[in-house]
C-alpha cells in the first residue's frame, strides 16, 4: 500500500515499521525480525507518544544570553512606559477631564492590554525563550513611526528616546540566537 510506505518514510523507527501477524495492514519494510516486537499492537504503535523533536523531560531550562536579557530589560522599559500612559488615561477619566467617557475607556484597555503583553513578551526573553523575537521586532518597527510623528510635533527629545530605544531593542533582538527549524529547544 502507498501510504504504508509514506507512513515508514516518516516514521523511521524500527518499532513503528515493523509489525506483528495480526495486523490487517503490515508495516514491514526490510526490518530485521530481531527489532520487531509482535507484542506490540498496531494501535499501541500509532499512539505512541514519543518524536524525535521533542525535548526531553529532564532538560534544563535554557540560559538567556546576553542579548537576549538586553532585550527583556528594554522591553519591560517599554512595557513600564505604556502602563505609565495607561495609568495617565485612568487619572484623566478620574477628574473628569475627557469628553467622551467610552473612548478614554477603550483607550485605556487597549494600552493595559500592550503593557501586559509587553510583560510578557520580556519574561519570556528572561526565560532564555526564543518566541519573543517576533513580537519584539514588530512591537519595536512600529514605534519608529511613532518616534518620526513625535519629531514632527516638536516633541524631539522624547521622539530620540524613543527612536533610541527602539533601534537597540531591534539591535538586541536581531543578535539573541535564532531558533532553527528541526533544533530541540526545551526553553520553548
Amino acid at each position: 500500500m502507498p501510504w504504508a510506505r509514506l507512513w515508514a518514510q516518516i516514521t523511521p523507527r524500527a518499532d513503528l515499521i515493523c509489525s506483528s501477524r495480526s495486523d490487517p495492514y503490515p508495516l514491514h519494510l526490510n526490518v530485521p525480525p530481531e527489532t520487531c516486537d509482535p507484542a506490540r499492537t498496531r494501535l499501541d504503535r500509532v499512539t505512541e507518544p514519543t518524536h524525535p523533536i521533542d525535548p526531553p523531560s529532564s532538560a534544563a531550562p535554557a540560559r538567556a544570553s546576553r542579548a537576549a536579557l538586553i532585550a527583556g530589560l528594554l522591553t519591560v522599559v517599554e512595557a513600564l512606559i505604556v502602563l505609565a500612559f495607561a495609568g495617565f488615561y485612568v487619572y484623566e477619566i478620574a477628574l473628569g477631564a475627557e469628553d467622551s467617557l467610552t473612548t478614554a475607556l477603550t483607550s485605556a484597555a487597549l494600552i493595559l492590554i500592550f503593557g501586559v503583553a509587553l510583560l510578557v513578551v520580556a519574561r519570556a526573553w528572561f526565560r532564555g525563550q526564543r518566541w519573543p523575537r517576533t513580537p519584539t521586532l514588530l512591537w519595536n518597527v512600529l514605534l519608529l513611526p511613532v518616534a518620526w510623528s513625535l519629531r514632527d510635533s516638536d516633541q524631539t527629545l522624547i521622539a530620540a528616546g524613543v527612536a533610541a530605544v527602539a533601534v537597540a531593542n531591534i539591535v538586541a533582538a536581531l543578535a539573541s540566537p535564532a531558533h532553527r527549524l528541526g533544533e530541540p529547544s526545551s526553553a520553548d
